[in-house]
């Protein structure tokens, strides 16, 4: 049987198989020569448990989550922090003033002398909040010097005792709220975090699978390259014998050349795959990663009422909107209105010229009134109207007489 004459179209495609060999050998030399320049590649085995377990301890997403949670936690902690007493102490030391005086004369004349004075003060201050009343106790105590460089005179002024009680009449209690919202905020954010960290196992494991799924492809470009290599040399001996045609080896080489650029593919997929869950889960990059892949399913048994019930019971949604209903409460009572805040204090005051005497006869002071605010929300439709109705909305978001079927 007579072979077939090379032409011209033979020799292009033999032209177009040697470039692209040579394009593809270039580029696999490029890809993986900046890590064997760099030294030997460290290969790490990974089951899918660890990788959930690393996912966990030192992704990203899971110190994102960590700083979230805490930052709710502090916040749970402030508030705890505001409904105990609170003890300050505050100093004011070496206030040195210069001023004039002003001193009626014996024939109805003023003089005004330099009058030059040093004092210093101390003070503790008690402090507890009401949460049920909204008001405020406060305890305190307080000592002063002055020092009267003119007359030479050393006083001091003392206030061993001062209680007072601060309490709004009409005005908005944020310790009772702070009571009710606060507490759900942070059990909320507790469901939140464990739900966060479930997202973080299932990206995990979702990127476990991609890599596994991206090497059995790589294996299967390989092998299929192998086997269109194998039959391309079968090809080509039976053509040496003239039992097939020249264009069947032809189309036997072009199989071959697509299954090499398929091989290529599928790495370039496995190394992207590779390096999106080394950096997930926190390794470097010269890591390889090797799979360890149980073929042992556990035995799983799932029951809806079950599943149901601890989706229900787990979810932070039921709780955020519970949490929602109480913050549009808070507002609404939070908006202006006319307040009316009476304060009632008792001080024991004392000023002497030794120490001694200021400690043995203090004296005692009472004072108290009702105060008047500064101002008063005006009358009529206005911007409290829409701030009203902006509240009525948030808690109850559907008109009444609304029907399911128009949802």
């Amino acid at each position: 049987m007579n072979r077939d004459k090379p032409t011209k179209e033979t020799c292009r495609l033999t032209v177009i198989k040697l470039i692209y060999t040579i394009v593809i050998g270039c580029f696999l030399g490029a890809l993986f020569g900046v890590q064997t320049a760099s030294g030997q590649v460290s290969a790490r085995r990974l089951t899918m448990n660890e990788t959930i377990r690393m996912a966990q301890e030192q992704s990203i997403a899971s110190m994102v989550n960590e700083n979230i949670f805490a930052a709710a936690y502090w916040q749970y902690r402030s508030y705890k922090a505001g409904r105990l007493p609170s003890l300050n102490f505050s100093a004011g030391l070496v206030n040195f003033e210069r001023m004039i005086s002003t001193v009626p004369n014996a024939d109805g004349s003023f003089s005004y002398p330099y009058v030059y004075r040093l004092s210093n003060n101390a003070g503790l201050f008690l402090r507890q909040n009401i949460s049920a009343t909204g008001g405020t106790l406060s305890l305190s105590t307080n000592l002063q010097r002055n020092d009267q460089f003119d007359t030479r005179l050393v006083t001091y002024i003392s206030r061993p005792i001062t209680l007072s009680y601060t309490q709004p009449l009409f005005g908005y209690n944020s310790f009772k709220w702070d009571k009710k919202i606060e507490p759900h905020n942070f059990e909320a954010a507790k469901l939140e975090y464990l739900e966060m960290m479930e997202d973080v196992t299932i990206r995990a494991v979702d990127y476990f699978w991609r890599l596994a799924m991206a090497r059995l492809d790589h294996e299967s470009a390989v092998a299929r390259y192998e086997n269109s290599k194998r039959l391309l040399r079968l090809a080509g001996e039976r053509y040496k014998i003239g039992a097939i045609p020249r264009s069947e080896v032809l189309q036997m080489e072009l199989t071959n050349l697509k299954d090499s650029i398929a091989i290529n593919d599928t790495r370039i997929q496995y190394i992207s795959q590779k390096n999106i869950l080394a950096s997930f889960i926190g390794l470097r990059e010269d890591v390889d990663i090797e799979l360890e892949i149980d073929r042992e399913l556990p035995g799983i048994t799932l029951d809806y009422d079950t599943v149901l019930a601890a989706a229900l019971n787990n979810s932070s949604f039921e709780l955020n909107q519970k949490i929602e209903l109480l913050r549009a409460d808070s507002t609404g009572k939070s908006l202006p209105r006319h307040r009316c805040p009476v304060q009632r204090i008792f001080r024991s005051r004392a000023e002497r010229r030794h120490i001694s005497q200021r400690i043995s006869r203090p004296e005692g002071q009472r004072s108290g009134g009702i105060f008047r605010p500064d101002t008063y929300p005006r009358l009529g439709y206005g911007p409290r109207e829409g701030e009203d109705g902006t509240v009525e909305r948030r808690q109850d978001p559907l008109p009444a007489g609304t029907s399911a079927n128009r949802l």
